[in-house]
This record gives structure tokens, C-alpha cells and sequence, in this order.
């Protein structure tokens, strides 16, 4: 009797299950790698804006702050002064800062840096070297002696679905740098997560006193 030869290949269906199986483990990967390419990006962007946040303070011996507008963005402030002159009115802020020649309305942000509120410039004005600076919202105590300032460069924005916080939102705040490069008495950590991963929690660490930044990424 004559024997049965060995199968020499795959069937169709067999084929096409391997051709799953290997898009399926592609794609896995593809979004791993996105993933962890995000949260790197996230992390060391936010590390760059707050060496550059401190420099910009020594530069000009101006407070400068990292403010959080949300658990997902963030920008930077440099003190100008403080409201001089009592208006009554919210919206105007009157000072003899001369600087304000320079500010653009309608495309520059301004901060009451003792409340954290802030809102655009809507006109500026001078008489007698006594600039009076309009805002769109009212964020001016009608006393005055309100400390502001202006926003530099653009406001960043992280990922999507990254967040800052250790495994729920929270706005963090405000990164305070002297005009010295020195800061709190207290370290100051920002932790990041996302959505799909809330336990990975790289941590940004401003360091007590020095200012100095540091990351961590957690192992694993």
C-alpha cells in the first residue's frame, strides 16, 4: 500500500490567519509606540518652558510664571507692575509702565497675576506718560494695586488625552521664578498621565530654591 505524503503548504483560511494575526500585532505596536512618543513629547516640552521661563526671569530680573489654564495647557507670564493709580473700573488698569507702547490690543494677553485671571487687551492709552490699559473681561480689583502682566511666547497645549495629575485632572499651580532664576522654599512636582495608561505618571520636579528642573519617567 502506497503512503500518504506529508502536506507541502497552507490553505487559504490558514494564510489569512496569520496575515490577522501579524496586522493585529502592527498595530499594537504602532499605537504603543505613538503613545509613549506623545507622553515623551508632552514631558519634555513642558521641561523646555520652564528652563526657558527661568532664563527669561534672570534675563530681565522680572518675576516670570508657568501658569495652568486647565489639566491641559499651560503658558508663560513676566511681571510688568502694579496698578497705581485707582480707576474704579475692572477693566482698566492705569500705570506708568512705559513698555506698553510695545503691547498689541486684541492680540495680547494680560494677567492679574494676585487673582490669576486674565484676559485680552482691548486698547491702550497715554496721558502724560500715565499708560491706562483696557481688557476685554473685567479682572481688576476697582481699588487698584492689582501686580500684572503680560504673556510671552504661545500657550501650549498637551496631547490628546494626556493630562496633567496622578491618574485624574487637576490644574496644578502657578510655577513662580524670581528674577534671581530662584523659586518656592518647597519643591514643586507636575505629574503627567493618559487616558489609556493612568498608573505611568512621569513626574517634572522644580527644585526648592534653585529652580533647577528635573524629570523622572517611571521604570516599566
Amino acid at each position: 500500500m502506497k503512503a500518504r505524503g506529508t502536506r507541502g503548504g497552507f490553505t487559504l483560511i490558514e494564510l489569512l490567519a496569520v496575515m490577522v494575526l501579524l496586522a493585529s500585532l502592527s498595530i499594537a505596536s504602532y499605537i504603543s509606540i505613538t503613545r509613549g512618543s506623545g507622553m515623551r513629547s508632552a514631558v519634555n516640552n513642558l521641561r523646555g518652558t520652564l528652563l526657558l521661563a527661568r532664563q527669561a526671569a534672570m534675563a530681565k530680573g522680572r518675576r516670570t510664571y508657568v501658569i495652568f489654564q486647565s489639566d491641559d495647557s499651560y503658558t508663560v507670564c513676566q511681571q510688568a507692575g502694579i496698578g497705581t493709580d485707582r480707576t474704579g473700573n475692572p477693566r482698566q488698569l492705569t500705570d506708568r509702565y512705559a513698555d506698553w507702547r510695545h503691547v498689541a490690543p486684541s492680540n495680547t494677553w494680560v494677567y492679574n497675576l494676585d487673582r490669576m485671571t486674565s484676559s485680552l487687551v482691548v486698547a491702550v492709552e497715554s496721558v502724560s506718560n500715565v499708560w491706562t490699559l483696557t481688557t476685554q473681561h473685567p479682572i481688576w480689583n476697582p481699588n487698584g494695586g492689582d501686580t500684572y502682566g503680560f504673556e510671552i511666547g504661545v500657550r501650549t497645549y498637551l496631547p490628546r488625552a494626556v493630562h496633567f495629575g496622578q491618574g485624574s485632572p487637576v490644574v496644578p499651580p502657578p510655577i513662580v521664578f524670581n528674577g534671581d532664576g530662584t523659586t518656592s522654599l518647597n519643591d514643586q512636582d507636575i505629574y503627567l498621565y493618559e487616558d489609556m495608561n493612568r498608573s505611568y505618571q512621569p513626574r517634572v520636579r522644580v527644585t526648592r530654591l534653585t529652580g533647577f528642573v528635573h524629570v523622572t519617567f517611571p521604570s516599566g
